[in-house]
């Protein structure tokens, strides 16, 4: 046994950093599949295909659900979903790299390695201040979120331990983006209860901003006086952008919110979009019976996500800012990108490019895989498709009718989701680096 935990051991070390992030997030889910099979941590029978994509919508921080989660699993069940989402939002290698510091002075370099390629930091990145304002933040934030979320709860009618284990579950659910939730709709029914909403979409906002503005406003607060670089500038200004253009067309077009005053209106739209925009999957709004232009938003923002280093989905902010100055550029004739007044690195735009193009990509083959498999409307496959891609949670009503076949997809959807779809395609092609000669140059009509 213990040569083949040494043999074991030894091939895990010769892998880069993104077949190491596979590895990582693989038993992640292959864990919480064993333990959500356990009798004691189910209420109700629950398949073999269900306890998977429950762990998986839990490890990719999504919160699609083949099966409601508060009627399906008894506390243990929900504790052990609760975990998943705890550690795959933050990150095992963050928790473990910040308990390593307080007895050392660096964190190793092949798990700085592994960290950098989860959550996408630049190289030159202060990587022991980044760990401290991850964990901090992180539980100041779920702290403050629990507790306003048991008093929601608690005066809204709930017993104090049930209303005390709920603001729990939400608030860290809502902060890692995940959108599990212990109610069957959701958390449609707290619209009008004050604090809910507010609590969740707020914490759901804070973890899809991510962590490198969080960690440039510690530097800022520990004296280092400096401006916020551009990444966070982007990052800020997209949200802005795109949760205004969200919740004024929700605002017009979702008919589900047309029945309530302006007001409510206005409230429950705004509400949605953060919901998408920061792929936290929780429904304000009947996403079964919206309109096709509702549902075009929904996808957008769902598209596009978060911000690098944070525990949202998609294509990230600063992709789609990024391929938008590659637009801007080619349109006004420049043949360099330019943000800022400053010119990107080559290398940056072909991520963006990269990450744009295998992205859609695998949504294209998802989305046939689902129409072989599923009698569904198409815009259902395609909304429920990408919610699973992007980790943005929420569905169409389609999820919970699927085939086990259809099941299997989403999960591969889900995980590759929230590895990254440019992360997951370098972990096919990328190997141990090797001296190369320079290549001959090629020349091709475009």
């Amino acid at each position: 046994m213990q040569v083949f935990a040494d043999k074991v051991l030894f091939y895990y070390r010769r892998l880069v950093p993104q077949h190491k992030l596979v590895v990582i997030f693989f038993l992640y889910m292959f864990v919480g599949l064993v333990l959500l099979s356990l009798p004691c941590c189910q209420k109700t029978s629950v398949g073999f295909i269900d306890n998977l994509f429950t762990s998986a919508s839990a490890v990719s921080t999504t919160g699609l659900v083949s099966v409601p989660t508060g009627t399906s699993y008894t506390f243990l069940g929900q504790l052990i979903i609760l975990l998943l989402i705890q550690l795959s939002g933050v990150g095992y290698m963050t928790m473990s790299s910040f308990l390593f510091l307080h007895g050392h002075s660096e964190v190793p370099r092949e798990t700085q390695a592994i960290m950098k390629a989860e959550f996408s930091v630049p190289k030159d990145f202060n990587l022991s201040l980044f760990l401290h304002s991850v964990i901090y933040f992180t539980l100041f934030a779920e702290a403050f979120g629990a507790l306003f979320l048991f008093l929601a709860f608690y005066f809204n009618g709930g017993g104090f331990f049930a209303s005390l284990w709920s603001g729990i579950f939400h608030a860290i659910s809502a902060f890692c983006t995940a959108g599990f939730t212990l109610y069957p709709d959701s958390l449609s029914g707290f619209l009008k209860v004050p604090f809910v909403t507010e609590i969740t979409s707020i914490l759901s906002l804070l973890g899809a901003f991510g962590f490198i503005p969080i960690t440039e406003l510690v530097e800022n607060m520990m004296g280092e006086s400096k401006p916020l670089s551009y990444t966070s500038r982007s990052i800020f200004f997209s949200f802005a952008v795109l949760i205004l253009f969200g919740g004024i067309m929700l605002t017009l077009f979702e008919p589900s919110l047309k029945g309530n005053d302006l007001t409510s209106r206005i409230y429950g739209a705004f509400a949605q979009a953060i919901n998408a925009m920061s792929t936290s999957g929780y429904n304000n709004v009947n996403v079964a019976n919206t309109s096709f232009t509702a549902l075009c938003v929904l996808m957008l923002l769902m598209f596009i996500g978060g911000a690098p280093a944070g525990t949202s989905g998609g294509i990230k902010t600063t992709t789609a800012f990024m391929l938008f100055a590659v637009l801007k550029g080619r349109i006004s004739g420049k043949n360099s990108v330019r943000l800022d007044g400053k010119d990107i690195p080559l290398k940056k735009v072909y991520v963006a490019a990269s990450t744009l193009i295998f992205y859609m990509v695998v949504l294209y083959f998802i989305v046939l895989l689902l129409t072989i498999s599923e009698k569904a409307p198409f815009q259902q496959i395609v909304f429920d498709a990408l919610a699973a891609l992007s980790t943005g949670g929420i569905s169409s009503g389609l999820t919970e009718k699927m085939t086990a076949f259809g099941k299997l997809v989403l999960i591969a959807a889900m995980f590759i989701g929230r590895i990254g779809v440019i992360t997951f395609g370098l972990s096919f092609f990328v190997q141990n680096e090797q001296p190369q000669e320079p290549a001959k140059k090629v020349d091709i009509a475009v």
